[in-house]
């Protein structure tokens, strides 16, 4: 790596394009896998006994047309040193403290497949030793993975992070030639969708973690201009408990099953392949949740939209984490 000039990602240009375009397909992908990556630094933080303030900031920008021309997320966590910020662009690195992680990154998800993905990525990130700056894109005439790493001085510093120690800002700049499924709902409907995003429930549900969305509307013929700031939480359905971590065993692996029963529907429409029903069994590992509701061969049945749950299992994530570092 060098410093303050644009250079190639030591990585399989194929092979990354492949995965970016496999695993980010709309903005609430890219958005999950950014606002986790956050949630998990955050964690680390907490189980060093450190009592971060836990913001997460979701800043969207929908054009007139109705797609999302660039979005960014902040978090105060810990930062990117400047030694790890080649392990934390480059496809497939691990750093120790990253074999810590959730198991989310193991499907080839991540930063760089965001920026990849969707054209351009901009991160600044500091600590108390460092402030860094990267550019990540995909170069189409090179057909390549591209990037320029840069050292900052303290008066170049993002004015956002200027009080604070460490922390980081992502920002994507979408690219319609590069990405063409940056189409978004409105605000209305969009903060729906961030709340109820299976993926982000656990972050979206966790009292030490404050997420902020920040919409702004461009005006356009139809559309008045307009911006929105709103707090996102996430309240799980009520209802009760008539399985309360059941354990059972499959292939010698404990898994722990935890199920509630709703006296009215929990929804309107069964829980198949939705990324937002709240009716379902969440399947947990590492403390993600890996898999959209589901309710096995009763997805489809009337009575899955009174039912939902928890799958939860430390030895999953054991077997899988594996697979993201080999």
């Amino acid at each position: 790596m060098q410093w303050g000039i644009e250079q190639d990602l030591p990585t399989h240009p194929r092979i990354m394009r492949r995965s970016a375009l496999l695993n980010i397909r709309s903005i609430l992908d890219g958005l999950v896998e950014l606002i986790t990556n956050s949630d998990a630094s955050y964690t680390r933080l907490e189980k060093e006994g450190k009592s971060p303030s836990g913001l997460i900031v979701v800043e969207i920008m929908r054009d007139s047309h109705g797609q999302c021309s660039q979005f960014a997320v902040i978090d105060y966590a810990e930062g990117i040193e400047k030694e790890r910020l080649e392990q934390v662009i480059t496809f497939g690195g691990v750093t120790e403290t990253q074999l810590d992680r959730s198991v989310r990154a193991l499907f080839g998800q991540g930063l760089k497949e965001v920026c990849i993905a969707m054209g351009k990525g901009e991160i600044f990130s500091s600590t108390p030793r460092s402030n860094i700056k990267a550019e990540v894109w995909w170069d189409e005439e090179r057909e390549k993975p591209r990037w320029k790493p840069v050292i900052l001085p303290n008066d170049e510093k993002p004015e956002i992070l200027k009080n604070t120690s460490s922390g980081t800002i992502v920002r994507i700049y979408i690219d319609h030639k590069v990405f063409d499924k940056s189409m978004i709902a409105s605000y209305g409907t969009f903060k729906e969708q961030l709340s109820q995003h299976y993926s982000l429930r656990l972050v979206n549900s966790n009292p030490k973690r404050q997420i902020r969305l920040k919409f702004v509307q461009a005006p356009g013929r139809r559309i008045k201009g307009i911006s929105y700031e709103i707090p996102i939480t996430y309240a799980w359905p009520t209802a009760e408990i008539v399985l309360d971590s059941k354990v059972f065993q499959v292939q010698g692996d404990k898994f722990s099953l935890t199920l509630y029963l709703s006296e009215e529907p929990i929804e309107d429409k069964m829980p198949y392949r939705d990324p937002f029903t709240n009716s379902g069994i969440l399947l947990i590992a590492g403390g993600n949740i890996l898999e959209m509701p589901t309710l096995f061969k009763w997805s489809q049945e009337e009575v899955s939209r009174y039912f939902w749950g928890k799958i939860e299992s430390d030895a999953l994530a054991e077997r899988i984490r594996p697979l993201s570092i080999s």
